[in-house]
């Protein structure tokens, strides 16, 4: 895996993008989360799993004159950098081509047919329209692809080979491919979605010459690949090491974590899901999150999405709402949403567990 020389450069997100079922932007998907009531008519084991499609959008009112037969992939992937570039107020005579990269996960596509692009010619599509002339990389899609995106965005920023990266990751499979996905996925787990995500991430002397604005401190990122077995020890394994890491590099312990955001693929009873269960036990009274159940479950942008309800959070220096289970009668599940809380510490931790590889990412308020 690359470094991660974070210790040296102290890296921001200045801008968030995304285009996801809820909405278009991080504020539509914050509010979505932030009013969504957890009260489900009976278990969430007999729900049919059903694919969670994108509203129809208009590329054209996100993107100034878009390129003409782009597949859907790539308008996602345009649109939320496009999102994210305006959400970091980025004037283009501030731009300086030669320090400005880019890297994309083209997360989960399906079946491609010959005339759409693959990630590496979308990531340099992307890069010349944005003009960033810097580092450009693709990372092959798949369960975290998002969180090795962010991770080597970091790596080229803190190697001084540019001030600023933007980190995509879009998932945009045709329905039809949705619902063979759909039909495949085990009771329990969150149904295939589309959607992208994309966040500016720029050192802190780029960001104060240009007078910007940093939603919170990106302070590390780790990617660990399992030693062994995808099972939940070898899961866990990882993913506890990912998360010391993460802690580790960022200066900071457990009890300085006021949020956790977790990006696990399949169901609660699989691996990942009984490793997530595990790795959490020391933050049990830390208000924990998630956008999986609001999103549907998305390779290339799921990790860059926690990363982003988490810097909203610690923005705004109040967690989400506390949903509590307050009963259950006749196997229906009864849920109560309190009202949101200070957070009590000033990091959050996204933490991100799949059968190949587990990650975590430390954020921090500015």
């Amino acid at each position: 895996m690359p470094a991660n020389p974070i210790d040296e450069t102290r890296l921001l997100i200045s801008g968030l993008g995304c285009i996801t079922r809820p909405g278009i932007g991080a504020d539509d998907l914050l509010e979505a989360a932030t009013e969504m009531r957890v009260i489900r008519g009976g278990r969430r084991s007999d729900a049919p799993v059903e694919p969670m499609l994108l509203l129809d959008f208009d590329l054209a009112e996100l993107v100034t004159d878009p390129p003409d037969g782009l597949d859907l992939r790539a308008r996602c992937a345009l649109g939320a950098a496009a999102l994210a570039w305006e959400n970091a107020a980025i004037q283009y005579d501030e731009v300086e081509p030669p320090r400005c990269g880019l890297c994309m996960a083209g997360g989960r596509s399906g079946r491609r047919s010959e005339a759409e692009p693959d990630s590496d010619r979308l990531a340099r599509l992307l890069a010349g329209l944005f003009r960033l002339e810097g580092p450009v990389a693709d990372v092959a899609g798949g369960a975290l692809s998002g969180a090795v995106v962010l991770e080597r965005a970091v790596s080229e920023l803190g190697e001084e080979a540019a001030d600023l990266m933007l980190a995509v990751g879009a998932d945009a499979a045709a329905p039809a491919e949705l619902y063979r996905m759909a039909a495949q996925t085990r009771s329990g787990a969150a149904p295939p979605a589309q959607g992208a995500a994309a966040l500016v991430v720029e050192t802190d002397d780029r960001l104060e010459r240009r007078e910007g604005y940093a939603f919170c401190e990106l302070a590390s990122v780790r990617c660990c690949p399992l030693d062994g077995a995808a099972t939940t020890k070898g899961v866990a394994g990882a993913l506890d090491r990912a998360v010391q890491e993460a802690l580790d590099a960022a200066g900071i312990w457990e009890g300085d974590v006021g949020l956790v955001q977790t990006c696990s693929y399949g169901g609660a009873d699989e691996p990942a899901g009984r490793a997530q269960e595990q790795v959490l036990r020391p933050f049990s009274k830390v208000p924990t999150s998630s956008l999986k159940e609001l999103v549907g479950e998305t390779f290339g942008a799921g990790f860059l999405l926690e990363c982003m309800a988490a810097a909203q959070v610690l923005s705004r220096g109040s967690g989400p709402p506390n949903v509590t289970l307050e009963d259950m009668r006749g196997g229906v599940e009864f849920w109560l949403e309190r009202q949101p809380e200070p957070l009590m510490g000033h990091s959050a931790l996204v933490l991100g567990a799949a059968p190949g590889m587990a990650a975590a990412a430390v954020l921090r308020s500015v």
